[in-house]
């Protein structure tokens, strides 16, 4: 009939992605005949063919979602799952969550039992390839019940009794890494979680929101959300403290009309909302810019009986300064002071740095010695605080003495507290004190960081001193410290006011190829 290869192949690939309903696993081996996949195999060399060149342009489709059309990524898909050996995981990963983008979720589905099938075929153990499946799951924010069929399930069960054969073993390392924050990746928590999943009985909720708030820790709010619905999908009804996890990651997820509608949930649980339940929600509001929200929401707590807390008002304080409106923060704080509430540095450090912001230094100081007056001690925040708002006046010698006060206090300035002065200094010229700030900073054990570097850079730059900027960048990296787009950026504008253009160039060149953007 004259039709091409690669067209064929598409057309049977299309023909099995259409026949999601079946059973797993598919029957896709007794498809894959030799003659099919030899023949795919040797049309995967074209028209890439460096395996490096395939991958990339993978890369770059995804990232610019210039896919063709489905039959493009399905072909790209069975290229890469035919290569030896297989590209990385995060390579899948992508190309699945562009084809979910594409809204083609039953593929998505069926793709990873591919990848299952496949990597069963090449000997990957049963453990790792459970959580790399799961990685894919959890990335691609595909429905899990969609993909757990009862041999999935059951292999899971199977691998759940190791290598913990002792269940209060286990919860007592999940309750472990959860305190201490020590797991070593997402992984690590997703096996855990799966892991207790699969128990009989099934653990108390309790552990479940344990884990859920660890990984939530970890930033990644999606992947609560989906494990929240697996956890429904077994039948497990989560508790208040639960929800209070759910509605902080849609929070954090800019969805608090999510949030908001998980309380509803809540009563209809037959719970109580608490006041961390609305603290939240408050947080949620303030990290979309509702602070006028925020602040009804404080009020309807109160005349519900809730009695928001210094941590509910510390939120709202520091939603106010971060929008500018740090005299309706001030007001607020006057405000808690004729109530029953503590005040702490927190809240006046949030204040005093929006001051500083503001160009009010000289209202900040006096705050500050107000707060000491009542005996609120400042910490390494506030005087950080202050001491960059009087550097950026040029009021570097009140700064100074202010790191003497810091100093007679036992407060010990930090790395941001170092790179403030070490940056002043540099733009006034004043060289030499940056290099004893500098020199002092690493007697005192904190170790300079990129702001440090570009700091010194740019002030030699500044007073066109190449050689010692260079050597200052060559350290830099010698220490460990890679340098950044900025490095870069001061060096080849430090070269280029010396009219040194070649260097220039050669650092442009050598940013490009160590792709430092």
């Amino acid at each position: 009939m004259g039709k091409s290869t690669s067209s064929l192949l598409f057309i049977c690939n299309h023909l099995i992605i259409r026949v999601v309903s079946l059973p797993f696993p598919f029957p896709f081996r007794a498809f894959t005949s030799y003659h099919y996949c030899s023949t795919f195999r040797e049309n995967a060399k074209t028209p890439y063919q460096n395996q490096n060149q395939l991958l990339k342009s993978v890369r770059d489709h995804c990232k610019s979602r210039t896919f063709k059309n489905l039959h493009h990524a399905l072909g790209l898909f069975d290229t890469m799952l035919h290569m030896h050996p297989l590209p990385s995981i995060v390579d899948f990963t992508q190309l699945l969550g562009a084809i979910a983008r594409m809204k083609h979720y039953s593929v998505v589905i069926t793709l990873i039992r591919k990848f299952w099938i496949k990597s069963c075929e090449m000997g990957k153990s049963t453990p790792s390839l459970l959580f790399i499946c799961n990685r894919l799951i959890i990335r691609v924010s595909v429905p899990f019940r969609a993909f757990t069929s009862y041999h999935y399930c059951s292999t899971t069960r199977e691998n759940a009794k190791t290598p913990y054969q002792n269940r209060n073993q286990l919860l007592k390392s999940v309750r472990d890494h959860c305190k201490s924050g020590t797991f070593k990746n997402l992984d690590h928590a997703l096996g855990l979680f799966d892991i207790m999943l699969h128990m009989h009985p099934l653990p108390f909720i309790g552990d479940f929101t344990l884990l859920l708030g660890a990984i939530a820790r970890m930033k990644h709010y999606s992947v609560v959300v989906t494990l929240t619905k697996r956890m429904e999908s077994f039948g497990i009804s989560p508790n208040v403290y639960t929800l209070t996890v759910l509605i902080n990651c849609f929070c954090h997820l800019n969805r608090v009309d999510f949030g908001f509608s998980i309380i509803a949930t809540i009563l209809k649980l037959g719970y109580q909302p608490n006041h961390i339940t609305l603290t939240t929600l408050v947080k949620g509001l303030c990290l979309k810019g509702n602070i006028s929200g925020a602040v009804r929401l404080v009020e309807e707590m109160e005349n519900k009986g809730y009695e928001p807390d210094a941590y509910t008002c510390g939120t709202i304080v520091n939603g106010l300064c971060k929008i500018g409106q740090t005299g309706v923060a001030i007001r607020l704080l006057r405000k808690l002071e004729k109530g029953n509430f503590e005040q702490n540095v927190v809240l006046y450090s949030m204040i005093i740095d929006s001051l500083c912001k503001d160009k009010l230094v000289t209202v900040a100081l006096n705050l500050l010695s107000e707060m000491m007056s009542k005996g609120i001690q400042p910490n390494v925040v506030t005087y950080s605080c202050v001491i960059q708002g009087l550097c950026n006046f040029g009021r570097w010698r009140e700064a100074a003495t202010l790191l003497n006060e810091m100093l007679q206090r036992k407060i010990m300035p930090n790395v941001r507290t170092f790179n403030i002065l070490v940056d002043t200094l540099c733009k006034e010229g004043m060289l030499m004190e940056a290099k004893e700030v500098f020199e002092e900073m690493i007697q005192r054990g904190i170790d300079p960081d990129k702001v440090t570097y570009n700091s010194l850079i740019d002030g030699y730059c500044l007073q066109n001193q190449m050689d010692e900027a260079v050597k200052t960048f060559n350290t830099m990296v010698e220490k460990g410290c890679s340098p950044d787009v900025f490095s870069y950026s001061i060096l080849i504008n430090g070269y280029c006011k010396s009219k040194i253009i070649d260097e220039a160039m050669r650092l442009f060149h050598e940013m490009s190829n160590k792709e430092v953007i």
